[in-house]
């Protein structure tokens, strides 16, 4: 990273007499590119089948700090380490083992869960066409979301060297580092959803902290964000995903964005065997990846490893789609893996610049995290 914290505390410090300065540093965030996927929907009539796997209809109680506050820049770039959302080695059931602040009085926090449709039936394949590396990044955490951060997926993938980077994503380094677009199919699970809500009012140490927040005091805004944090998490969903991801080439990329970009509705298995033999075949793509999950369930993965496969012209290779389509009793044993296997699929991260009630004030709270937001999104990769 080319910018450390005290750093950062340190060109904030000496900008502080003038928060002019503050809206001019924000637009650095347009010194990087906009990265946007393009999303695409197969509906390929995925059907669990009579053996489908019959919860009891009871959603366990989900043991995540919904509704704790962190300080984002703490560990820019280093998420993927504490909140599982790409496969890990590390043993154990955790979900988020960042440490969280209790920044709200507990009777004005609500909770609310809502219960997902936890199952994999019906659900069509999510499709991205990435045009680079920094889309494939963007693509995988396309539903998750921050407050006041222009790439939200930074947050995680800032700290991946193309080596690990090969591992979550199932490809080669090689793969990643030759130039190459993608294409990243998905399917995922949503098991449920937890989201904060209520009167929320800040406990009184920290609306204290708050409460010497005036405009042009940078050093109140960080010592606030330091000590409380910069967001709260607002909504967080669980369950998990099973992606792969295809490395092609730059024309490749163009045929399909001009064949899927307009897409608005989704499409179906015949518009979707023709853009396999014609552009996603293996013996056509650059790198056919691997099957993955999320959570990085060893036996969900050996089963992706062997059964998810397709036989080609000279070898068996792995394909998320066409082998659950071709053989529909997989999508069964899929739907039994994966009735307790978790991940975090989704989070939406809000700004605790709500709780700062002047006008003019809360404008230089933002221009100070809009400022760090900026810095941080551009030199980090």
């Amino acid at each position: 990273m080319a910018f450390s914290y005290i750093a950062f505390v340190t060109i904030l410090a000496i900008v502080s007499e003038s928060s002019k300065w503050f809206v001019q540093a924000a637009s650095l965030g347009s010194i990087a590119r906009d990265v946007r996927s393009d999303r695409i929907l197969l509906d390929a009539g995925l059907s669990v089948g009579p053996h489908r796997f019959e919860s009891n209809g009871n959603t366990p109680r989900l043991d995540v700090p919904a509704g704790g506050a962190l300080d984002l820049f703490y560990r820019f770039g280093f998420y993927s380490l504490s909140i599982r959302v790409v496969p890990r080695d590390d043993p154990g059931t955790w979900l988020i083992r960042e440490p969280t602040a209790r920044v709200f009085e507990d009777n004005s926090l609500a909770q609310k869960e809502r219960k997902g449709s936890d199952t994999f039936d019906k659900q069509p394949f999510q499709i991205y066409l990435c045009e680079d590396l920094d889309e494939l990044y963007e693509a995988y955490f396309q539903d998750f979301d921050a407050e006041g951060i222009s790439q939200p997926h930074k947050l995680f993938t800032g700290s991946w060297r193309i080596p690990i980077a090969a591992k979550y994503l199932g490809l080669t380094p090689e793969s990643l580092t030759a130039g190459h677009s993608f294409v990243l199919v998905k399917l995922a699970r949503e098991k449920a959803t937890l989201n904060i809500g209520g009167d929320l009012r800040l406990k009184a140490e920290a609306g204290e902290s708050l409460s010497k927040v005036a405009s042009g005091n940078t050093e109140a805004v960080l010592d606030f964000v330091q000590r409380y944090g910069s967001h709260y998490i607002r909504d967080i969903t669980v369950g998990d995903a099973i992606y792969q991801a295809f490395a092609i080439s730059h024309d490749q990329f163009k045929n399909l964005q001009g064949i899927l970009g307009s897409k608005s509705s989704p499409i179906g298995l015949e518009d979707w065997s023709k853009i396999f033999e014609t552009y996603l075949a293996p013996w056509l793509v650059r790198e056919t990846g691997e099957v993955k999950a999320a959570s990085g369930d060893n036996q969900l993965q050996k089963f992706l490893d062997e059964e998810l496969r397709i036989q080609g012209q000279l070898d068996t290779y792995p394909n998320l789609v066409e082998s659950l389509i071709r053989k529909p009793s997989l999508v069964s044993k899929l739907e039994a893996l994966t009735t307790n296997t978790m991940s975090v699929i989704g989070l939406n991260l809000a700004s605790l610049r709500t709780f700062v009630l002047d006008p003019q004030t809360r404008l230089f709270f933002d221009e100070t995290i809009n400022t760090h937001s900026s810095l941080f999104e551009v030199n980090v990769k």
